[in-house]
């Protein structure tokens, strides 16, 4: 079996993971709209794997490969509908143009299905040349150009713009990071799978093996940046798993590619791939250890070096003014160093990341009893479990220069430590005393 074989099965398996891993871990108002993503992945891994088929396919063949052809032609259609329907549904005219287009690719499919000559006429299949077939260059052709063509700028449009609406500064950040897996993606696949087979059909593969490209961007944007909330913890691991996976496919993926450019080779000895994909597991292995150092020692920094003074002049500054509350959330969580922080006012919370807690747990913070201890509130049982999910670690009434409790603030692990303790929270005490007083005002104001 080739490589490219190896590696287009691999990255269709991971692909599917992914979409299932997405739909099950969502939460229940975002499952609906996740069953498009693993649409989505379906449509792009029967791409991936009819692409391997046909390639692999021997000389005698023949019968088997108008199916195959097919189904990769399929697969794609399947995929941008899936991806029209989970990126644009949230919007008016996004809902217009998921069905235009889903309308579209099922002409396009039945029409493939009725005369697969619309598309091809003749199959070529050699062990010496590679296999391929003659496209025709006619209405259907192009019809199927213009709809990936669409596809990918609609799509790419819709992210632009969710950058654009997002009030958060990490989710955009995340969605710029999915904007450059997915724009690398979108150009390799209409390159090397729409406009070069006419001429050249033997990097056909090149399309399917990008989509690791938006897997690792995509994962990495929800893992890091949280444009997606993940309703379970156990679901966070195998999404780590997923993107390790997904890193080493890609890697093997550009040893490939250059081992075979340096050395003018079809493919590496079984040799040197075996040596590769074990140095590979090596890295991935030692990451964890990487990243618990890597914390341990930001940790030590963020100890000696929260600069109390710093954040109290900031918090001055804005006591004139209608502070934004989430901005305020992501400078307090970087600078006082805890992995979140957020305001519960008035049944909304305004966090410097996106929070994977549902209005009905919202309700029942806020419903906890007043505190005990100053300012910091202790946790009933269902409550405890809530925040158990989501490494939330305390929580402190927001009071105004009345005494009158009118919020409360959220607090997550302080970076780089397993374990949360109070001593962990008493700069933060002052700080909190300080942030009451600079957005009770205008929250008050709007009662």
């Amino acid at each position: 079996m080739q490589l490219t074989t190896i590696l287009l099965i691999a990255v269709a398996l991971l692909t599917v993971l992914a979409g299932f891993s997405i739909m099950v871990g969502s939460q229940k108002n975002e499952r609906g709209r996740s069953a498009w993503f693993f649409l989505t992945t379906i449509g792009a891994a029967a791409w991936a794997v009819f692409i391997a088929l046909f390639l692999s396919l021997p000389e005698d063949g023949t019968a088997l490969g108008p199916i195959y052809i097919s189904g990769l032609y399929i697969g794609a259609v399947i995929m941008d509908i899936g991806l029209m329907f989970y990126m644009c549904w949230a919007y008016k005219i996004g809902k217009v143009m998921a069905i235009l287009f889903c309308l579209y690719g099922l002409f396009l499919i039945g029409a493939l299905l009725y005369d697969p000559s619309f598309l091809y006429t003749d199959i070529k299949l050699s062990l010496t040349n590679g296999n391929s077939l003659h496209m025709v260059v006619d209405w259907y052709y192009w019809l199927y150009c213009i709809f990936f063509v669409l596809a990918t700028f609609i799509l790419l449009s819709t992210v632009l713009y969710r950058i654009g609406q997002s009030t958060h500064k990490r989710n955009r950040i995340g969605y710029i990071v999915f904007l450059v897996g997915f724009s690398i993606t979108g150009i390799l696949a209409l390159i090397f799978d729409i406009l070069l087979p006419v001429t050249n059909y033997s990097l056909i593969w090149v399309g399917p093996l990008a989509i690791g490209t938006t897997i690792l961007s995509f994962y990495y944007s929800i893992l890091r940046y949280h444009i997606l909330n993940l309703s379970a913890r156990w679901m966070n691991i195998f999404s780590y798993i997923i993107l390790m996976m997904s890193a080493a496919v890609l890697y093997m993926i550009i040893f490939f590619l250059v081992f075979s450019t340096l050395f003018r080779v079809t493919s590496p000895s079984p040799e040197v791939f075996l040596l590769n994909f074990i140095m590979v597991l090596i890295m991935l292995f030692m990451i964890p250890l990487i990243n618990e150092l890597g914390a341990f020692m930001k940790s030590l920094i963020a100890t000696g070096q929260v600069d109390v003074s710093y954040i109290v002049k900031k918090l001055n500054n804005l006591a004139p003014k209608d502070a934004n509350k989430e901005e305020l959330a992501g400078f307090l969580a970087d600078h006082m160093h805890f992995s979140y922080v957020g305001f519960l006012i008035n049944g909304k919370l305004y966090g410097s990341s996106s929070l994977p807690i549902s209005q009905n747990e919202l309700h029942q913070v806020q419903s906890l009893k007043p505190s005990t201890k100053g300012i910091w509130q202790d946790f009933n049982e269902p409550v405890s479990r809530i925040f158990a999910n989501i490494d939330i670690n305390a929580v402190a009434e927001l009071q105004d220069n009345t005494g009158k409790v009118f919020g409360q603030v959220l607090i997550g692990k302080p970076i780089g430590k397993m374990k949360f303790e109070r001593k962990n929270l008493v700069q933060m005490e002052m700080i909190i005393n300080l942030i009451a007083l600079v957005i009770g005002p205008s929250t008050h104001s709007r009662k």
